[in-house]
């Protein structure tokens, strides 16, 4: 494989990456529809829901998991890119790509490729608010309809979901940031840049 072949991963990794961040939007966009009843009337006409069985409320415990999901999937694809790069790294002879790789060093250090990271888990974070919020409202209405009792079983779930969802979000973007990410730049600087063949 050639340094070429290299860059040219780097480049699909990264569309995989952005497509995937795509498809998080959709799915919470999605399981929160059904979920609050916005296309109830579309599900009742396909047969998938009885006449006035109300919205499947419960679906929202499922979008916390789901985007803690894609996150873990956009992080793999980004500890690919950081591999390959930090491969790549002064592994070149070629002026133009000796002075990108010097551009771009200057600009990770300025945190510059860092606002997809930052939509990435911060969207994961506001998903996983809303789940609480939606879950609190639920019960609240909930509340004047069966005062007899005190703890709705599936508005608790909904919520332990968000709350789920929020700590480990913090938890793998730590994890990632501290943990991962210096670790596989020490081991690029441990390895050498003239592979050894044996």
């Amino acid at each position: 494989m050639s340094a070429s072949d290299l860059r040219t991963e780097i480049v699909e990794t990264q569309k995989n990456r952005t497509e995937l961040v795509k498809w998080k939007l959709l799915l919470v966009a999605g399981l929160g529809t059904v979920s609050l009843g916005l296309g109830e009337k579309v599900i009742e006409g396909v047969g998938a829901l009885p006449a006035h069985s109300g919205p499947p409320i419960h679906l929202l415990a499922l979008i916390p998991l789901v985007c803690l999901y894609v996150d873990v999937l956009c992080y793999h694809q980004q500890a690919r890119i950081l591999v390959i790069g930090y491969f790549l790294l002064g592994r070149t002879d070629e002026p133009f790509w000796q002075a990108y790789e010097i551009l771009a060093r200057a600009a990770a250090r300025q945190r510059a490729f860092s606002l997809e990271d930052w939509a990435l888990s911060y969207s994961t974070r506001f998903f996983s608010i809303l789940v609480v919020v939606v879950a609190i409202i639920q019960r609240r209405e909930n509340l004047t309809i069966d005062i007899a009792l005190p703890i709705d079983p599936v508005c608790f779930w909904i919520a332990v979901s968000g709350v789920l969802g929020l700590v480990l979000s913090f938890s793998l973007s730590y994890w990632f940031h501290k943990h991962l990410v210096p670790s596989i730049r020490e081991s690029a600087q441990q390895t050498p840049l003239a592979p050894d063949p044996y």
